[in-house]
């Protein structure tokens, strides 16, 4: 077995890719396909860039298990021209615990295995454009992953997505997604398609669901979903709650957030917890959550 996969088995619970979702969607089940109001978009569902009208940028920090730092900046403009665009750029850090019947028989005289840094890196950007004012749209994204392990070993890959999206009575939103469809052969950047829906009830009460098919993950197609929940409390505080399963790794995790919104910004926290088998044994169920903050400007 190479180093690399030495640290694949000493960190089983490493995500995928690096999720473009800040703190909003996270906390809704990590839905964001058919979110008007999701960054997240310009990777995941890049049609609906165009269903909306105006200019958003947000950042986002995250920490969590194993170290874990993560933050992610993005841009969007959905206003000027017949075109909607948006960058999007992920960092994400992880040191990892390696377990004694992990380690590799054999190392380096000078070679440590007690503080493995696992870094991994996704830049894209993403377009959409739309007809029948604004109620069908189309779109396509470009994005680069790369990821360093504790050996210095490094590998990456440059892959495209596409969508679908349409906007229904001002009320529904439906998305057909793919992404990563050219194939990256990392495990880390797999190819998925799924679908997203939000349902907008009221001005403050939101529905949405995710479904998404793993195709390059694991030896046949898995499939994860989630659901969310979302409220405006006083045309002030959003509260959102959700349930995901990530396709990729199959963790479940119970999510929740609150913040504090008017039509400018947001300021917002997500609380994400796994749960069922996606739990270590040997450690609280609490220490393994990961907290999320984040700022999106609108305008």
């Amino acid at each position: 077995m190479g180093l690399f996969g030495v640290l694949v088995l000493a960190a089983p619970r490493i995500s995928a890719a690096v999720e473009p979702e800040m703190a909003r969607e996270r906390s809704q089940g990590h839905t964001s396909r058919g979110d008007l109001g999701s960054l997240s978009a310009i990777l995941r569902a890049p049609a609906t860039l165009h269903l909306r009208s105006r200019y958003d940028a947000g950042a986002d920090f995250s920490m969590g298990p194993d170290r874990l730092r993560r933050f992610h900046v993005a841009a969007l403009d959905s206003q000027t021209g017949p075109v909607a665009a948006g960058l999007s750029f992920g960092r994400e850090v992880s040191r990892p615990t390696v377990r004694t019947e992990d380690l590799p028989g054999w190392k380096r005289p000078d070679q440590k295995f007690n503080d493995l840094r696992d870094a991994q890196i996704r830049l894209g950007g993403g377009m959409g454009f739309s007809v029948l004012n604004r109620t069908l749209g189309f779109g396509g994204s470009v994005e680069w992953n790369q990821r360093t392990n504790g050996f210095d070993e490094s590998e990456s890959a440059v892959s495209g997505g596409a969508s679908i999206a349409a906007y229904l009575g001002e009320q529904v939103v439906l998305s057909v997604t793919g992404e990563r469809l050219i194939p990256t052969g990392l495990w880390f950047a797999p190819t998925q398609i799924g679908s997203g829906f939000r349902w907008q009830a009221s001005p403050a009460a939101a529905l949405s669901a995710d479904v998404v098919t793993d195709l390059t993950s694991h030896a046949s197609a898995e499939v994860g979903f989630g659901v969310g929940a979302s409220f405006m409390a006083g045309d002030l505080v959003p509260l959102r709650m959700g349930f995901a399963r990530d396709a990729a790794t199959l963790d479940d995790r119970l999510t929740a957030g609150v913040g504090v919104a008017n039509r400018q910004a947001e300021f917002s926290y997500a609380f994400e917890l796994p749960v069922g088998a996606s739990v270590e044994a040997d450690t609280a169920g609490i220490a393994q959550a990961e907290h999320t903050i984040a700022l999106v400007l609108s305008f």
